[in-house]
């Protein structure tokens, strides 16, 4: 049961993924990446770029980048990016 779950069980979702992959990518291209470059293309680094992330991001609703509110949001997501949220004991 758990390797159908884990192979089968979502082939037809795999094998969509692939074929959206082809598309945009040719075989020939993906053989030159290994699993982890590969994850790159599809999904981005794992790093988050926090500069660009605050100058790109549109406030509306009476928020702004001063406002307590979104700097706290910034810290958090800055503590998450460097994995301090899972020292604490909640």
């Amino acid at each position: 049961m758990v390797e159908w779950r884990l192979s089968r069980g979502i082939k037809r979702q795999t094998d969509s993924l692939r074929l959206g992959l082809r598309e945009m990518l040719p075989k020939e291209y993906m053989d030159c990446f290994d699993s982890q470059e590969l994850e790159w293309v599809i999904a981005g680094t794992p790093e988050i770029n926090m500069e660009d992330w605050k100058k790109n991001t549109l406030y509306w609703g009476g928020l702004c980048v001063g406002v307590n509110l979104i700097s706290f949001v910034f810290v958090i997501f800055l503590l998450i990016s460097y994995g301090f949220l899972e020292l604490l004991p909640w």
